[in-house]
């Protein structure tokens, strides 16, 4: 793992899998989700993370897996595609929330089936 990375203990109510999209919280990291201003997405979770366990976020670099379906929802990206966050915890989609309230951040790049280069950009409160 290169310098794109920090360690933080998981502060969410379960566990956040591997390269679920995870946010700041007061005392460590919980899963980003764009329905609240507050959970902006600051990285990827490295690992399978219990809650209560510490574990390295991601934040900068390319982020390789073979099944991205607990963060997509499919088993592989679409190359090319920017990922936004979603409006389910912890979860991207190629499409950027359009509610008022909700924001629209984008995760990162798709540069193949399997890897998303981490781009997380400022997020705009809809």
């Amino acid at each position: 793992m290169g310098a794109g990375y920090f360690s933080a203990e998981n502060e969410d109510t379960t566990t956040i899998f591997r390269g679920q999209v995870v946010a700041i919280h007061p005392n460590g990291i919980w899963r980003a989700n764009a329905s609240d201003d507050t959970r902006n997405a600051v990285g990827l979770m490295s690992e399978d993370t219990p809650v209560g366990s510490r574990n390295n976020v991601v934040t900068d670099e390319v982020f390789t897996m073979e099944d991205w379906t607990a963060v997509t929802g499919q088993r592989n990206l679409i190359p090319g595609e920017i990922y936004f966050l979603s409006v389910v915890s912890g979860k991207i989609d190629i499409d950027p929330p359009e509610v008022p309230g909700q924001v629209a951040q984008q995760v990162g790049r798709a540069i193949s089936n399997i890897a998303l280069d981490i781009e997380c950009e400022e997020a705009i409160l809809l």
